[in-house]
């Protein structure tokens, strides 16, 4: 059951990207300009998996970031759950079993479900607010000079349905 509330967990959509407004129209000229739409790159929903993955993409420190993150969100929970399954299943000699679960205790500390736990919902509660006061005419002043152009700005995250 573990196994499946991971993968659940890690593949379904968290948080929806939403933009309107003049952004979303400032890339709509640039888009018309290279004859692409950039509104199904700028929109879209992203699982936390991807999230942790597109983290990374910048390189260098974010890169560690992201390979921590999926060590402890994705590796060491799974190597976890398969050596908890495998000392119940298997029927190894008591001794071999002793060590598989010195192992399994090991990997323990690189298992951070509790934080899990905690994170998915939070982030859930909080993203929105977060996100819907980034870019505003009051810290990026290239917003008031957008939204004169192309209309009101919004910028607008919310959590996966």
């Amino acid at each position: 059951a573990t196994l499946y509330f991971l993968v659940r967990a890690w593949t379904a959509p968290l948080i929806a990207r939403h933009v309107s407004g003049s952004f979303l129209r400032l890339f709509a000229v640039d888009a018309a300009r290279l004859g692409d739409s950039n509104e199904r790159r700028i929109n879209g929903e992203y699982s936390l998996v991807e999230l942790g993955l597109l983290a990374g993409q910048g390189g260098g420190l974010d890169a560690g970031l992201s390979a921590t993150f999926i060590m402890f969100m994705v590796i060491g929970p799974v190597a976890r759950t398969v050596s908890q399954m495998a000392l119940l299943l298997l029927p190894w000699p008591l001794p071999e079993l002793r060590h598989l679960h010195r192992l399994s205790r090991n990997v323990s500390v690189f298992y951070a479900l509790e934080v899990f736990v905690l994170v998915v919902p939070l982030l859930d509660m909080t993203i929105s607010d977060l996100a819907n006061g980034m870019l505003t005419p009051a810290n990026f002043p290239l917003c008031g000079d957008l939204d004169a152009r192309y209309g009101g700005a919004r910028l607008g995250v919310w959590g996966g349905e």
